[in-house]
């Protein structure tokens, strides 16, 4: 009996031992958790996840671990520390905690660590995990509170192609929203985002107000990017608030809404071609309708300077596009004065102003020639020039003639010894001879005189013509909106492009409204429509359909060939209804 109560006793203090000996051995492990604090497994791309690195250990003396593989993520700013320390039993432990903020630029598989840790000149390894990088899950929407998205029209362009990007903030009528990070569009040559524009959507039974801003950006070279996740900070209305004086007094004190969450949207890919390749200069890429070249004043003396204008009318990244070079003849020379934009009307594209000093070096009637811009169109996926009209300009000499001093002194003898009375002789010598004129024939009189009145005759005509056309324009577009409409569904059907259905029914507003696209929206369309007498159901029916068309513009998923088939012929019905009651 005593020899088993000393085996007992013995066997107690070999494993209390090896307790405590564990105790003291460090150990160190690697985990990751999603931006709330949740283990995860598989983070999204774009998207910030934590990588932890946790060191059991009541040490001080702890040096930052060196993580394996971390340099294939993107970390933001350096880690945070946090340390718990505690003493059972005499026995002190303690864990401290490396959090490192990191996103993966690419989907694909990522091993990281091990962590090496010095700790008391001991160096300590954790373990290895492996990362697997996913693109984003869509999820189910209806179970959250609120969520955030972001998109573009298109995920596949090249070098200076114009992208629409949205960002929208879905939420329950409860939630209010609190800040909204920026974009990170560094990669990209951007515009200021325009927004924020509010609305309501209705997703799987389930309503959600909205507010969104969109805005263009170009890609500036070849490759593919990712644009980062965005993070957005919301309060729930019906959250409970401190009633007491004293809760009220600590919420103010340290300014801070302990019921604030955070969210982050997807992320986006966009894969940037190269330019096909050119032996020649690209002046632009995008859709160019029009260039033309101007002057204030088309006649001007020798020396004057004269503001040579290049206007080009088109849709493209305008603020990148470099100043062009001139084609001047030698009678000429210029240098760069200003560039500057025109904001676009109704139905019209912007304009960009190239403006130049002209000055011309000798006098007479010069020609500035043709100047051509080329451009790579995106639509026909070519390369196009397109040539501005020649401009004459009549420069007169800035010095009057003067007598040489030959002259003067063949003038001065011919007239010595002569009183006022008598007649001087002829001076036939020196560079004063007899001239007879010769007279121009009548007809060809005639046609130089009818000339510049016919061709002022001409201008007037076509200025007037131009003039009318961009007056009528708006209303023949209004007029032939469902025409359009139409046919360019059938082009669409066609290349099986289901995303651009959306498009096609922003132009179709805009040309009936006669507003910009950028200006069309769900309050604009439910407004038209309720004046038009459309019942409350069939509005209903409608902003469910067209909410569809935008969530496949910038949020597409892929369907079947049948589910593209009725989205179609949804488009094609609802083309034909709002023709009848508009």
């Amino acid at each position: 009996m005593v020899r088993r109560i000393g085996s007992i006793i013995v066997l107690f203090c070999t494993v209390i031992g090896y307790i405590f000996a564990a105790q003291d051995e460090p150990r160190v492990k690697i985990q990751i958790k999603d931006i709330n604090g949740a283990f995860i497994s598989k983070p999204a791309v774009g998207v910030p996840f934590f990588i932890e690195v946790v060191i059991d250990t009541a040490e001080k003396n702890v040096q930052i671990p060196m993580i394996e593989g971390i340099e294939q993520l993107s970390q933001e700013g350096s880690p945070q520390v946090s340390a718990i320390s505690k003493m059972i039993n005499g026995i002190s432990s303690g864990q401290k905690i490396y959090r490192y903020t990191v996103r993966a630029q690419m989907v694909g598989t990522y091993t990281i660590g091990p962590a090496r840790v010095a700790i008391n000149n001991q160096i300590i390894n954790s373990n290895v995990i492996t990362v697997v990088v996913e693109q984003h899950q869509v999820q189910n929407v209806t179970k959250l509170a609120a969520f955030l998205r972001i998109g573009t029209d298109k995920n596949y362009v090249v070098v200076g192609e114009k992208i629409l990007f949205v960002m929208r903030f879905y939420a329950q009528p409860s939630i209010k929203l609190e800040g909204m990070a920026k974009p990170d569009l560094s990669a990209f040559s951007s515009e200021e985002l325009e927004g924020p524009f509010s609305g309501k959507q209705e997703i799987k039974d389930k309503e959600f107000n909205y507010v969104e801003w969109r805005g263009n950006f170009f890609a500036k070279k070849p490759g593919s990017f990712v644009i980062p996740a965005v993070s957005a900070i919301f309060t729930g209305g019906d959250a409970r608030r401190p009633s007491s004086a004293f809760g009220s007094m600590f919420n103010s004190f340290f300014n801070h809404n302990f019921n604030q969450k955070q969210i982050y949207s997807n992320a986006l890919t966009i894969t940037v071609d190269p330019l096909p390749k050119y032996d020649g200069t690209v002046h632009g890429v995008g859709r160019f309708k029009t260039i033309r070249a101007e002057v204030d004043h088309a006649g001007a003396t020798q020396g004057e300077g004269i503001v040579y204008r290049l206007v080009i009318e088109g849709d493209a990244d305008f603020e990148s596009m470099q100043v062009p070079e001139l084609q001047m003849p030698d009678e000429l020379k210029y240098y760069d004065s200003k560039t500057f934009t025109r904001a676009k009307k109704p139905n019209e594209m912007d304009q960009k102003v190239f403006e130049y000093i002209v000055q011309a070096i000798q006098p007479g009637v010069i020609t500035i020639s043709e100047q051509s811009f080329t451009y790579f169109d995106l639509e026909s996926k070519t390369y196009k020039t397109i040539t501005t009209n020649p401009i004459s300009l009549t420069i007169k000499s800035s010095m009057q003639k003067t007598p040489s001093s030959q002259e003067k002194n063949i003038s001065t003898a011919s007239t010595e010894g002569l009183s006022e009375d008598d007649i001087a002789p002829i001076i036939q010598d020196g560079s004063w001879k007899e001239h007879r004129e010769k007279s121009v024939p009548w007809l060809l009189y005639m046609v130089l005189l009818l000339a510049p009145i016919i061709g002022i005759g001409i201008l007037h005509v076509r200025s007037f013509l131009m003039i009318q056309r961009k007056k009528h324009e708006p209303r023949l577009l209004q007029k032939n909106a469902f025409v359009c409409a139409k046919r360019k569904l059938a082009e669409v059907r066609a290349a099986g492009a289901d995303t651009q259905i959306y498009d096609i029914f922003i132009q179709l507003w805009a040309h009936r409204l006669q507003r910009a696209p950028q200006e069309i929206s769900a309050d604009i369309i439910n407004a038209t429509l309720k004046n038009a007498d459309v019942d409350e159901q069939t509005i209903d029916s409608w902003t469910t359909f067209f909410e569809s068309s935008a969530q496949r513009r910038f949020f597409s998923s892929p369907l079947t060939e049948k589910e593209v088939n009725i989205l179609f012929e949804q488009a094609e019905q609802w083309i034909n209804f709002l023709q009848l009651k508009l």
